[in-house]
């Protein structure tokens, strides 16, 4: 005790990180010290009903209760141990009446407590903050009367003046493919003049570990107990102080297997594992939503079941936050697949994630426009993450939402030079579920923040506005027109020979949409060929040809979200995953050799 108070720590801060003592072995010390017994086990109905405290403000910072039958209960955390040790040894009698418990229990504990409070926190917040951010309800009466109005502006048109309407919708879809173009042309070439785009890239060898701040760990779980002995691999891993890490499990109440998969491992590493509540939405964001309630860390970070960040990742994180100004709300590392050669579908996913988060999104960071996030192995400070309503509960691609929200109230998201590895998902049936929810997700972000243009623009400025809906409603308007245009093109191509060089409208719109074709193509394979080898250089690049075929699946997703959205908007389709196993010393993963190399 004498030690730690000489060096300014907490004794459970000092224990931890100079002897190396996990949360049971810091209770056994407690109790040893105070002379009293420990509490192994506490049932959440056993605890008097704290007074006073939102959850949010209790449970992360909660040391002692009390329960029903009048024992104090206290852990490793409390402030003031010398004097009540000094008590304990006026008043022997006052140790019948005190209990050491292991702090995570008493969170874990308090969490089941306050479980349904927590979850209807974590679905009404950001509706009650401002429900024009929300994606509670599809549409708004006002929208819905201009979509009604819309189709019927256009099946007049159609009916009247079809020439018209034909010209007038190939200029915007020529308008919008060549944005989309314009946008992956610029990231290769930022290729080209440099390393690579710029990103943030600190340094995190020089972060001492006593300048590291409490970090919280998000890890959403469902039905993903084969995951479990890897996921908790990987945390160990992580190169950062094991007493500043906040790590929590988000399980749903019935997800048994995986809440006693992760009892089996109790003993590696210091975690919580915390149920939530069945009510409202059963989504990733809801359940991120219920930690953020419960978040210690002056930095939080998600991670999903198959996620391998690289070790020094929360500490470059740190280091870059520390550098950049405090309008700095979020780093989104890069995701790199590690089971490209898996499946044809999982080698076209790898080549749009390389061209994504090593082109794209560094690209357009660098540029200063809206990030839309990946939905994992993104780093926020909790204090803005808290101040702009956390994640939305109702928006099945919450990443993509959250970056624009954060853009339109004034704070900046950047990405960050460390790398993730996931898994793609190898067949279609899971593909095309996985990319149904997130063409539904980009649906209601799109909607959400059209809700009221004027104020969107207004936040976000002309060139945010305008990237806005390029990005976001562009990439849905070409995915649900993209075989209708192929079959388009094809068709008047067979018939160009018929048609009549007099006719020049005909001429001209061939001609366009044929260019648009073959530079939304070229496009995207030149990004996909600039950044494979920086992601996966042993991947053969001439995998990018098979692009036209991935974009004709990712039209069959589009059109599936829309009818979700139409008939269960906020229904979460899962990604199943499966533990990789280990891998033996002629089946490492070239992946993970190309992050040890660099």
């Amino acid at each position: 005790m004498s030690e730690a108070e000489a060096q300014g720590l907490t004794l459970s801060d000092y224990l931890k990180s100079h002897l190396a003592l996990n949360d049971e072995e810091c209770c056994q010390v407690l109790a040893d010290y105070l002379g009293i017994a420990i509490l192994d086990h506490l049932h959440p109905a056993q605890l008097a009903q704290p007074q006073g405290l939102a959850p949010d403000r209790l449970i992360p910072h909660a040391h002692s209760l009390r329960t029903r039958d009048g024992m104090t209960l206290v852990s490793i955390t409390m402030p003031g141990l010398r004097k009540l040790k000094a008590l304990c040894d006026r008043s022997p009698g006052i140790r019948n009446r005190i209990a050491a418990i292991n702090v995570r229990t008493l969170r874990e504990s308090l969490s089941q407590v306050y479980t349904l409070r927590l979850a209807r926190e974590a679905t009404t917040y950001l509706h009650k903050r401002d429900a024009a951010l929300s994606a509670l309800h599809v549409m708004t009466p006002a929208q819905a009367y201009l979509c009604i109005a819309g189709l019927a502006v256009l099946l007049l048109l159609g009916w009247s003046i079809p020439s018209v309407l034909l010209v007038g919708l190939n200029a915007l879809l020529a308008f919008t493919f060549l944005s989309v173009a314009l946008l992956r042309l610029d990231a290769a070439a930022s290729i080209s003049r440099t390393s690579g785009p710029a990103e943030t890239d600190p340094e995190a060898a020089y972060l001492p570990s006593d300048q590291c701040p409490t970090y919280t760990i998000l890890v959403p779980l469902y039905r993903e107990a084969e995951m479990v002995s890897g996921l908790i691999d990987t945390l160990r891993a992580l190169d950062y102080p094991g007493h500043k890490l906040d790590i929590k499990f988000l399980l749903e109440a019935d997800d048994r297997e995986t809440y006693l998969a992760l009892q089996k491992h109790r003993h590696r590493l210091d975690f919580e594992s915390h149920r939530i509540a069945g009510s409202g939405p059963r989504t990733k964001p809801k359940a991120l939503n219920v930690g953020l309630q419960m978040a210690r860390g002056t930095y939080v970070v998600v991670y999903d079941a198959e996620d391998r960040p690289d070790p020094d990742q929360l500490k470059k994180a740190v280091t870059a936050f520390n550098a950049a100004g405090s309008k700095l709300a979020c780093l989104q590392a890069r995701l790199d697949i590690r089971n490209s050669r898996d499946s044809w579908l999982a080698k076209q996913f790898t080549i749009e994630y390389a061209a994504l988060f090593h082109g794209l999104l560094p690209d357009l960071s660098h540029h200063g426009l809206p990030l839309p996030l990946g939905g994992t192995s993104n780093h926020f400070r909790r204090d803005i993450l808290v101040a702009v309503g956390g994640w939305d509960p109702h928006n099945v691609t919450e990443d993509a939402d959250l970056g624009m929200r954060l853009f339109r109230l004034g704070y900046d998201c950047r990405t960050l030079a460390s790398s993730t590895l996931e898994d793609a998902p190898t067949t279609l049936m899971p593909w095309l579920k996985q990319r149904a929810r997130w063409f539904k997700g980009w649906m209601q972000t799109w909607l959400v923040h059209m809700r009221r243009p004027l104020a969107t623009k207004r936040n976000m400025g002309f060139a945010g506005f305008l990237f806005f809906q390029i990005m976001i409603g562009g990439m849905l308007l070409a995915a649900f027109i993209h075989p209708f245009f192929i079959f388009a093109l094809g068709y008047a191509l067979y018939e160009l020979g018929s048609v009549s060089t007099k006719n020049i409208a005909e001429l001209s719109l061939f001609f366009l949409n044929t260019i648009n074709l073959f530079v939304g193509y070229g496009a995207a394979m030149l990004l996909a060929y600039r950044t494979l080898p920086r992601a996966h250089p042993d991947l053969n690049r001439q995998a990018i040809f098979g692009l036209p075929v991935y974009w004709v699946l990712m039209s069959a997703g589009a059109y599936l979200a829309l009818w979700d959205l139409v008939t269960r908007p906020h229904h979460w389709h899962k990604t199943p995953h499966q533990s990789s196993g280990v891998k033996t010393e002629d089946q490492t993963d070239p992946a993970l050799v190309h992050r040890e190399q660099k």
